[in-house]
């Protein structure tokens, strides 16, 4: 849910929300970014462990396993 908000968001509104801060600096936009990264590498996780084959978790479950 925070991952989809994150990305929802584009990073100059990031920006924007991180300027009175931080002021005017460079630090701005490097976080603004790192925020927007966050987000990306968050769906990525998401979206590997969503698609994992659900054959093997079910033999261990069907097994015993937890």
């Amino acid at each position: 849910m925070v991952v989809g908000v994150v990305r929802a968001v584009p990073w100059f509104i990031i920006a924007l929300v991180i300027l009175p801060v931080t002021g005017l600096t460079p630090l701005t936009g490097a976080l603004a970014l790192t925020v927007n990264s966050i987000g990306t590498l968050g769906k990525w996780g998401y979206e590997s462990i969503e698609g994992v084959d659900p054959g093997p978790l079910e033999a261990v479950r069907a097994a015993g396993g937890s």
